[in-house]
C-alpha cells in the first residue's frame, strides 16, 4: 500500500484486504511502566534502568537525552538543557527523595512538617510521572526505536509537535503537522478529500489560498490552481 501514488487508491485496497496504512493509537503497557521507572527513580538510577530495558549503555542514554531526563545539548538543545536542569527531573526528583528521607529520619523535621503537606507532594510527584509515562505509551514504535538512537534521529521538535501544549495547542507552528494530520484522518476513514472539489467565487478563491499557505497546506493545493476540501479543512 505504501508505494502506490494516491491515498484514494490506498483506501479502496484497504476496502478489500482489510489492511490498514495509518495504525490506531495504542497504549503500551510496557511502555507506560519504563517511561514509569524513568521518572521516578533518580538520576543515576534511571540511566541505569534505561541501560537494562532498553537493551545498552548507549541506548539508555540516548533515551534519557532525549527525554529530558538531564541536560543534554546534543539531544534536545541548549534552551531545553538549561530548563531540564534547572526545574526537570534532575533536580526535581532528588528533592523530592530529599524531604521524604528528612521528614522520616528526623523528628525535628516531623515536628514542623504535616504529614498531608508530605503526601501532597509524593501524590503530586507520583500523578506527574503517570502523566509522562502515558504520553510515551502512546509513541509508535518507530519512535521508541529513533529516541534509542544518537542524534539526530530524534529531535526535541519531534517530541513537542506530538504533545497537546505544543503541536496540539499550535500545529500551524510545526511544518507539516496539519498536512500529515489531514493525511492520517483520510487514511484511517478510508476517504480522499483532495479528490472533492469546492467551488467559490474568486475572492473566497484567493483568501483559501493565502489560508492553506499560511497553514503549510500548499501539498493540496492542485496544480491547476485549485484548492481541495482538505486545503479548506
Amino acid at each position: 500500500l505504501a508505494l502506490l501514488d494516491s491515498d484514494y487508491k490506498a483506501a479502496h485496497c484497504r476496502r478489500y484486504t482489510g489492511r490498514a496504512t495509518v495504525r490506531e493509537p495504542t497504549f503500551s503497557l510496557r511502555e507506560f511502566c519504563k517511561a514509569y521507572a524513568y521518572e521516578t527513580l533518580p538520576p543515576v538510577l534511571d540511566l541505569a534502568a534505561a541501560s537494562l530495558l532498553e537493551g545498552s549503555l548507549a541506548k539508555g542514554w540516548h533515551v534519557t537525552g532525549y527525554r529530558a531526563l538531564r541536560p543534554s545539548p546534543a539531544h534536545i538543545g541548549w534552551g531545553n538543557s538549561i530548563f531540564a536542569g534547572v526545574f526537570g527531573h534532575i533536580t526535581w526528583a532528588p528533592l523530592v527523595y530529599a524531604v521524604n528521607y528528612a521528614y522520616f529520619t528526623s523528628r525535628v523535621v516531623r515536628a514542623h512538617v504535616d504529614p498531608v503537606e508530605l503526601l501532597v507532594l509524593d501524590v503530586f510527584q507520583l500523578i506527574r510521572n503517570g502523566v509522562v509515562a502515558t504520553k510515551y505509551a502512546y509513541f509508535e514504535e518507530e519512535d521508541l526505536e529513533s529516541m534509542r538512537q544518537r542524534p539526530p534521529a530524534w529531535s526535541w521538535d519531534k517530541t513537542d509537535r506530538q504533545l497537546l501544549l505544543g503541536g496540539g495547542l499550535s500545529p500551524k507552528d510545526y511544518a507539516g503537522l496539519l498536512e500529515a494530520l489531514v493525511v492520517d484522518a483520510m487514511a484511517t476513514a478510508d476517504i480522499d478529500l483532495r479528490a472533492v472539489d469546492v467551488a467559490i467565487d474568486e475572492d473566497g478563491a484567493a483568501a483559501v489560498r493565502d489560508l492553506v499557505k499560511a497553514t503549510g497546506g500548499d501539498a493540496f493545493a492542485a496544480p491547476d490552481g485549485r484548492t481541495s476540501a482538505a486545503a479548506v479543512l
